[in-house]
């Protein structure tokens, strides 16, 4: 990103002279409140936590995120630590869970069976690739022998056999040293050594990573209490599980930003969204010394059912995004009433409400890690300076709230966005015309408040709760926890609440209703690991019955995951800008694409010749991009020059995109943009260039030719075709489909 493009202005504002040294004219407070938290992967009736990432984060962002702020006492932030996270990493450090990818990097190379080396080589590499696999030369050889695509059949008993037992150790030692972050680094020399040793590790040198990980992960929790105490940090809580607590006060509730959505049986339990909360500041007590007086809600999503919930358990303070505030106030400039706290009321409690800038927020998360760390800084405290310039009053001091997940982003970094984030708090420590605070300290000092009286339900993702409510697959769950938690309901009213176990039992319904099982059902997210989403949360169900000693119902034995006539390999995840040329320039550049696997998807076209191996699609917010791999084995010949490639784009119009199957060598490469007013006759739009066909055949197309807009849900299919005869049609059944991304595509696309 361009020097230039970096200072555009974030929000307009006039000119003034900073004083020197202090609060005055054109001064703001800066508030960062960093979001920790993860599913709850625990199964506490094995002890058995299904994913590493509690403790691979432990060792790199949440550990780094707090240390760092020992170099700079001046500091101040807030850290919102959910309590099922916290559950997770005290089990850890207590040694009452550990997880599969734990026990098989502990176990010695020589003795792994068959299935651990196939688990080594499929896992082993769910890394950042290019920032902390590739910059280590024997990690990135290790998982270019591996082989970077992924299908269920990459890793069988030829692969495992190519590696030995040295390169399997190699592994064990490098998929846990990798996610070791900076601060941990420079406190344990022998980290650096052993990733400038690089290859032929020893047991003793991997049980010495292991060791070190285990005891980081210990002095995660002290370290935030320490922090806490010394006045530095405010901790802060979330709703124990991380549910969506305006659905848990009443599902119907969605209806009010999702008009007409299909919704599951009603689901209505307020004295759930009480239970989570009064759990969490309860437990966070128990944990920090001390009650939290600010809560994130998870997904930060309101409604103004909770604020008497919420404040009925002690929390003062909470926090959602911007959307919620222009929605609340129906208002078009958000930045002339966003840098101010409010009181938000409703049935006779109030609760003090401040609202995330998104942009800047965003930024932080996922457009910096693209840029040099000084010019990301420098951008960065620039628009909080305009932000001050354009906002200050002589008896008012705007607050800028930056509200982002704490751990994830920081992979993105090079170098985990140490020097970035080392800057800025330098910077905002010298204490000119922006100063750092937490949030807590900023509303005890300015006691002005704006009041909502009609708070807006929404969430930070679209201001709705689409994400979590409304796909059958979505509402197949929210039936089932309303199942499961009538029978424990009939089973507590029938032997009294002080039955043995019940307390287990209702553990495990309120795990079931966290926000993170409803992230990956539905169309909305995907990842390849869906099927264990999936399992996790119908184990938590099944946990209820298992604690009373009742029978598990078959239903909850069945996958919720449909099979979809159209089965994708992932949706985009990421914006793209691949250069079109016919050839893989380079591995990265389609990275972010989404990908349909032509002979999964359609078992039947193996019948046949099937011409396509792999559809790839992805767009930047100007473009979008399509990517065709040939299967080698139809034999792709000058002769096929008669079969035409026809992609359908359905959005508010239909239109076809065409070419040739086969370009000759010295032919001009072209396709042709066609609309169809009635679905069946087209006529030409344009001819364009921008295709390439080498390898691999690639085209980009703009948005503007299509009319498509920002926002617009758009379904495409691709077919082949011999004159008038369709040959061949991906998918076979059902449509591939996609948003028209705007500037926040990759911060809705990410896992907070």
């Amino acid at each position: 990103m361009g020097h230039g493009l970096l200072h555009q202005s974030h929000h307009s504002g006039g000119s003034g002279q900073i004083p020197e040294g202090g609060r005055g004219l054109s001064s703001a407070s800066v508030a960062f409140l960093w979001h920790m938290h993860q599913p709850f992967y625990l199964d506490r009736t094995t002890g058995e936590i299904s994913m590493p990432w509690v403790r691979l984060h432990a060792a790199k962002g949440y550990y780094d995120m707090i240390s760092l702020l020992e170099d700079f006492p001046e500091a101040r932030a807030t850290f919102n630590l959910v309590p099922s996270l916290i559950t997770q990493l005290l089990a850890y450090r207590d040694g009452t869970a550990t997880d599969r990818f734990c026990e098989c990097s502990r176990i010695p190379a020589a003795e792994l069976t068959s299935d651990q080396r196939k688990f080594i080589l499929r896992e082993f590499f769910q890394a950042n690739w290019e920032n902390m696999i590739r910059p280590h030369n024997r990690y990135w050889e290790l998982m270019h022998e591996r082989g970077f695509k992924l299908y269920p059949d990459t890793v069988n008993e030829y692969t495992i056999d190519r590696f030995n037992t040295q390169a399997y150790r190699d592994l064990q030692v490098w998929f846990n040293l990798a996610w070791f972050g900076y601060r941990a680094r420079k406190r344990f020399p022998v980290l650096k050594e052993l990733i400038r040793k690089g290859r032929y590790f020893t047991e003793d040198d991997k049980h010495e990573v292991l060791s070190i990980q285990m005891q980081v992960i210990g002095e995660v929790i002290p370290l935030y209490k320490r922090m806490q105490d010394r006045g530095q940090v405010e901790l802060t809580t979330s709703p124990f599980y991380h549910p969506i607590l305006p659905l848990l006060c009443d599902s119907e509730i969605a209806w009010r930003s999702m008009p007409g959505a299909r919704l599951p049986e009603r689901f209505r339990y307020p004295e759930d969204a009480q239970a989570q909360i009064r759990a969490a500041v309860a437990y966070h007590e128990e944990t920090f010394g001390k009650p939290p007086k600010g809560m994130w809600p998870s997904e930060g999503s309101v409604c103004p059912e909770i604020i008497p919930v919420v404040a009925a358990a002690g929390i003062t303070w909470t926090a959602t995004d911007e959307a919620i505030l222009a929605h609340t106030l129906k208002c078009h400039n958000i930045y002339e009433h966003l840098y101010f706290p409010y009181k938000a009321c409703y049935g006779g409690a109030e609760v003090d409400m401040i609202f995330r800038d998104r942009g800047l927020s965003d930024m932080v998360g996922f457009s910096y890690s693209r840029n040099k760390p000084k010019e990301a800084s420098d951008d960065f405290l620039y628009r909080l300076r305009q932000i001050a310039r354009a906002h200050w009053r002589p008896d008012r001091e705007p607050l800028v709230p930056i509200i982002l997940d704490g751990e994830n982003a920081w992979e993105y970094y090079a170098d985990g966005g140490e020097e970035f984030l080392s800057r800025v708090y330098e910077n905002l420590s010298m204490g000119d015309s922006l100063h750092m605070t937490t949030v807590g300290d900023f509303l005890a000092r300015h006691a002005d408040r704006r009041y909502i009286d009609n708070l807006y339900s929404g969430s930070w993702i679209g201001h709705n709760f689409d994400i979590w409510i409304g796909d059958p697959e979505e509402n197949d769950a929210w039936n089932c926890i309303n199942r499961t938690r009538k029978f424990l309901k009939q089973y507590e009213e029938r032997w009294g609440d002080s039955a043995p176990r019940l307390a287990r039992a209702w553990e495990e319904l309120h795990a079931a209703e966290g926000s993170d099982w409803f992230w990956w059902y539905g169309p909305d997210f995907t990842t390849d690991n869906d099927p264990e989403f999936d399992r996790l949360f119908r184990m938590h169900l099944q946990n209820v019955y298992k604690a009373l000693e009742e029978e598990v119902p078959h239903y909850l034995s069945t996958p919720l995951l449909r099979k979809t006539p159209a089965p994708v390999g992932h949706v985009p995840m990421s914006l793209i800008r691949p250069r079109i040329d016919g050839r893989i320039t380079d591995f990265f550049e389609w990275q972010g694409a989404g990908r349909y696997e032509c002979a999964r998807g359609d078992k039947a076209i193996a019948l046949g010749c099937r011409y396509l191996e792999q559809i790839h699609y992805g767009f930047s917010t100007e473009n979008l991009y399509l990517r065709f791999d040939i299967d080698t084995l139809s034999g792709i010949r000058s002769e096929d020059n008669t079969v035409k490639l026809q992609v359908y784009v359905i959005g508010p119009q239909l239109h076809r995109l065409t070419m040739p199957l086969y370009f000759d060598a010295a032919e001009r490469k072209t396709f042709t943009i066609e609309q169809s007013r009635d679905g069946v006759t087209f006529e030409m739009v344009q001819e364009c260039e921008t295709v390439g066909w080498k390898k691999i055949l690639e085209l980009s197309v703009p948005f503007a030719a299509l009319r498509l807009q920002p926002g617009q849900r758009v379904k495409f299919f691709v077919s082949l075709k011999n004159d008038r005869v369709e040959m061949m049609r991906f998918p076979r059944e059902g449509l591939l489909s996609f948003t028209v991304p705007d500037e926040h595509f990759e911060a809705e696309m990410w896992v907070v």
